[in-house]
């Protein structure tokens, strides 16, 4: 099973909220990792298909400023998949900016509560992969052991 943003909102002890949906398929969409990123511009570090996680620490609460402008269709161009947004660091609220600029891209927006520790869900993510890579690998080696006895 591949983590998918769907899949971490369904994990109820991360407790998670759903703030934008974002467009088509994009919660349904696979996460190859997750980045933490408190930059401006993080798509300098991401490859795509990631899903990026932040506190919003540089962020205005008001108007976004010119570094700000462009932050979710950077994201989404990239091909992030999504955006978790910690809350009680540096803001109370997902800034109203962020949320019609996810809404514009398509991109899921969602909150982390302070209870929430950000290694809880690179964790999650982690072990979600290695599940799948154990299910990949018992279906391989399966696969394996039924060629060898049909050629014998």
């Amino acid at each position: 099973m591949a983590i998918t943003v769907r899949n971490l909102l369904e994990q109820r002890s991360l407790n998670l909220r759903l703030a934008v949906e974002g467009s088509g398929a994009t919660l349904d969409s696979p996460i190859s990792w997750v980045q933490v990123s408190e930059s401006a511009d993080p798509t300098t570090y991401l490859e795509g298909g990631e899903l990026l996680l932040t506190t919003g620490l540089v962020m205005p609460d008001g108007t976004p400023d010119a570094a700000h402008r462009e932050y979710a269709s950077r994201l989404a161009e990239i091909g992030a998949r999504g955006v978790g947004f910690g809350l009680g660091i540096q803001h109370e609220h997902v800034p109203q900016w962020l949320i019609y600029q996810c809404e514009a891209v398509g991109l899921p927006l969602f909150t982390v509560p302070l209870a929430t520790p950000f290694i809880a869900i690179s964790k999650t993510i982690a072990m979600i992969r290695i599940a799948t890579w154990n299910e990949c690998t018992a279906i391989s080696n399966g696969c394996s052991v039924a060629c060898i006895r049909s050629i014998r």
